[in-house]
């Protein structure tokens, strides 16, 4: 038993990977892979400052605590740190901050106002939006604020967050005006062979990766109203996914890629339209649908066909204009900030929204909780090895762990 026990935690010390026994319902507490992270806003304290939070409510912490405005918190992949913007220096500038708010430093330290950080999905790089001085556009520069590269030149659109890595980091996608009207662009990560992928006289806007890498989703208007669309990675094969004669927008791929949640303000056309045949407008109305074009948002979820739209809620109106919703890592929740001032969330399955805290946005993020990699041992060879051997080194059930790093 002695020898069979030394063998295990020989394998184990080769790898990332630890075993844990649970005796009945095991250690209260207890954290493992999959889980949910921490939750990241912004909010204001005297100034605007970015604060976390669990996804239970509990623990609202100031993280960044500094003197000047700090906005558009982004966790990098790892969940280690945050990018963010602080104008503590006179200036819009890109900070990273470990995750309990340590270790602030400022990597663009420059004279141009630079806005809306974007981790590289490795980790290794930053993307930002530089909006004033010589040479406005997307910049991408090395984690620790080296080798700044401009990317592309001055978008012409006011939609900040309208930007995102592919997931394999060799890409940009990015909506612009530069061919009359707004498109939806792709650009090599180093700047080149900038294509447009719309290519389309309507709005195409808010363009984001499916999670494999292989379509964009995007809001166009090409069919006479606004609509969720997709279209593969090289521009082919558009389609209308959400196809409603209401306005549709933001579209954002649940974590594991199966789902979209969007945001439409279909409830409220119909209750104006329901308004107006009766000829009560004047007493139906209410501050919900003011007129087609002010109807507020809620927070819809579809398959990633197009399939099964469903509505989430119609209690709070959805304020993705400056917080794109952000999905849990495990793609059970999604989390967004909405026009009462508060971060909420809502099971990806439906239910009645939790409001987190009172917040004013201006940056949302959820903690990707990411095991360590590694080399040594594969996974499936660990799990043969406890289930062989754990029962003989201690009886009970055995539980295949990551070591964080």
């Amino acid at each position: 038993m002695h020898i069979l026990r030394m063998l295990l935690l020989a394998v184990l010390s080769a790898t990332s990977l630890f075993i844990l026994p649970i005796d009945g319902a095991g250690e209260a507490g207890a954290a493992f892979p999959g889980e949910n992270g921490r939750i990241v806003f912004g909010d204001f304290d005297g100034t605007f400052q970015i604060f976390s939070i669990n996804p239970d409510g509990s623990g609202k912490t100031n993280l960044s605590n500094g003197p000047g405005d700090d906005t558009g918190a982004q966790w990098s992949p790892d969940g280690s740190r945050i990018a963010f913007v602080s104008d503590r220096d006179g200036n819009g500038e890109i900070y990273v901050m470990d995750a309990d708010g340590a270790g602030q430093t400022n990597l663009s330290n420059g004279p141009e106002d630079e806005s809306t950080p974007r981790w590289s999905p490795d980790g290794s790089r930053i993307l930002f939006e530089r909006q004033r001085g010589a040479s406005p556009g997307l910049y991408v520069m090395d984690a620790n604020g080296s080798n700044v590269t401009q990317v592309t030149e001055y978008l012409g659109t006011p939609n900040f967050h309208a930007f995102a890595w592919s997931p394999n980091g060799s890409q940009i996608a990015f909506e612009s005006e530069e061919d009359g009207t707004v498109e939806i662009y792709v650009v090599n990560a180093d700047g080149s062979d900038e294509v447009n992928l719309s290519s389309n006289p309507a709005y195409d806007q808010f363009p984001t990766w499916s999670p494999d890498g292989s379509q964009l989703a995007f809001t166009s208007d090409r069919g006479g109203d606004f609509d969720i669309y997709v279209m593969n990675a090289d521009g082919s094969g558009v389609t209308n996914l959400s196809d409603n004669p209401a306005f549709d927008f933001f579209p954002v791929w649940s974590t594991d890629g199966s789902r979209i949640f969007f945001v439409s303000n279909r409830v409220c056309i119909a209750g104006l339209e329901r308004a107006n045949l009766v000829g009560a407008a004047t007493t139906a109305r209410t501050d919900r649908f003011d007129s087609r074009q002010e109807c507020l948002a809620d927070a819809y979820v579809m398959n990633a066909d197009g399939t099964t739209q469903t509505l989430l809620t119609d209690e709070l109106t959805i304020h993705a204009s400056f917080d794109p919703p952000v999905w849990s890592p495990d793609s059970s929740q999604i989390a967004y900030t909405s026009q009462d001032l508060g971060i909420y969330v809502i099971d990806a399955d439906g239910g009645r929204p939790r409001r987190l805290a009172g917040a004013l946005g201006f940056g949302l993020d959820w903690q990707p909780v990411v095991a360590a990699g590694g080399g040594g041992v594969p996974v499936i060879a660990v799990l043969i090895a406890a289930a062989i051997i754990g029962p003989v080194i201690g009886g009970g059930l055995w539980v295949l762990v990551r070591r964080r790093s």
